[in-house]
């Protein structure tokens, strides 16, 4: 059986086992506490050997579940059209659309130019596309983002470019609360910048973002080397956990998160901030000598 399916049917277990009520609670609370995971798990489980039988027998069993449905729920309204003849293509051969290039006058289009003119590190392009997405829908929340994206990015250019982009994040956070990516690149707009200061609503934004972005891998990167710099190791070790135990890989060496957590744990701040900053560097500028 492979790691992710254990884990599926230990969380199951623990969740409906009459007899392991709030153990996987006391479980992720002692890894957060700093405790070794293999102590953790004989804390919390007892028995190691019995709890691998009883779930050998669970996967076997007929699991259950519960139907869960927000208060006043109304299904959504599902709508269906045919693609037009420029996203049937598309759909067929994305890597073709031309970044930044004369297209037909549509939405999806503009926005994937945009997008990929950024990874491209075609500024110009990307903001031509964002236009032109603005053009068709001044209020698209994707365009937004990608116009105040080609002005956070690029190494160079006017100075008050990181103004006017939090200027688009604003917006864009005011159309649509539910997108994290807003208030994500509202902090990067800080981190990026010449000075590098990070304004205490900045910080508070990026931690306002946890709930609709912890599912993101590079987040959790920013968000627990933001709150190591504010010398806050253990909502920043909570953060990283999930990195730091979910590593899938055979080469150790590799586990950069989990080092990361090994130094939390003995208490060195500055050594867990040194090994996720010197990550996150060669994420966000590989082209980098690091």
């Amino acid at each position: 059986m492979q790691k992710y399916s254990v884990g599926w049917l230990l969380t199951h277990y623990m969740t409906f086992g009459k007899n392991r009520q709030g153990q996987i609670s006391t479980y992720l609370k002692l890894l957060s506490d700093g405790k070794p995971g293999l102590d953790a798990a004989k804390e919390a489980f007892g028995d190691l050997n019995k709890l691998n039988t009883e779930l050998t027998k669970y996967k076997t069993s007929n699991l259950p579940a519960v139907e869960v449905r927000p208060p006043n729920y109304q299904p959504p309204k599902v709508t269906i059209r045919a693609l037009d003849p420029a996203e049937a293509k598309l759909m067929g051969d994305r890597i073709l659309v031309s970044r930044g290039s004369g297209r037909p006058a549509n939405m999806q289009l503009q926005l994937l130019a945009a997008e990929a003119g950024l990874d491209a590190q075609d500024f110009a392009g990307a903001t031509q596309a964002a236009d032109r997405a603005l053009g068709i829908n001044p209020r698209s929340t994707d365009a937004m983002i990608f116009k105040a994206r080609e002005m956070i990015e690029p190494k160079e250019g006017p100075a008050d470019r990181f103004k006017l982009a939090r200027t688009w994040l604003v917006k864009a956070r005011n159309l649509d609360k539910a997108d994290p990516r807003p208030l994500i690149d509202y902090y990067m707009s800080y981190r990026r910048a010449p000075e590098r200061t990070i304004p205490e609503a900045a910080a508070i934004a990026l931690e306002d973002a946890y709930d609709m972005a912890r599912h993101d891998y590079y987040f959790r990167m920013i968000l627990t080397r933001q709150l190591l710099e504010e010398n806050r190791p253990k909502p920043a070790g909570q953060v990283l956990a999930p990195l730091a135990f979910s590593f899938d890989g055979r080469d150790q060496e590799k586990n950069y998160m989990g080092k990361a957590m090994a130094r939390l744990q003995a208490n060195d701040t500055p050594g867990a901030l040194k090994i996720l900053s010197e990550q996150l560097a060669k994420i966000e500028d590989p082209k980098e000598d690091k």
